[in-house]
């Protein structure tokens, strides 16, 4: 399960119930894309997530060389991966937040979620999960 398969299965049942009772206001491609964006904002969750991963190990490698200057030196490769890892994960991030906002103004075009607000999330690296 990933983080917003709870959120897709309630806004789809919920919506399904309007539809059903005829709710005049629901414009079910709004739903539909309401739906998109949120599949596509786990898809990229778990992109940004192997990439912080990733970092993570890459940096570490230098960290232990630059510390103890001991064994092969980092290879330019890794040096530049880490620079692209950063590059990706920026712009995973970017359309992370533009497809969370796309999000938003749909659900708040729902009939009964014109307040929707999203709640906030924990840090990437954090062990509260």
């Amino acid at each position: 399960m990933t983080m917003f398969d709870p959120t897709i299965v309630q806004l789809g049942k919920y919506c399904r119930e309007l539809r059903t009772r005829g709710d005049p206001g629901l414009n079910w491609n709004q739903v539909e894309e309401a739906l998109n964006r949120l599949a596509q904002m786990n898809r990229l969750l778990s992109i940004v997530i192997r990439l912080d991963a990733e970092s993570r190990q890459a940096i570490g490698s230098i960290l232990e060389y630059a510390l103890h200057e001991e064994g092969k030196p980092p290879s330019p490769a890794l040096w530049h991966q880490t620079s692209a890892i950063g590059q990706d994960a920026e712009m995973f991030a970017e359309a992370f937040y533009y497809f969370a906002f796309r999000f938003r103004e749909l659900v708040r075009s729902i009939p009964g979620l014109q307040r929707f607000e999203a709640k906030s999330t924990l840090p990437l690296g954090s062990n509260d999960s």
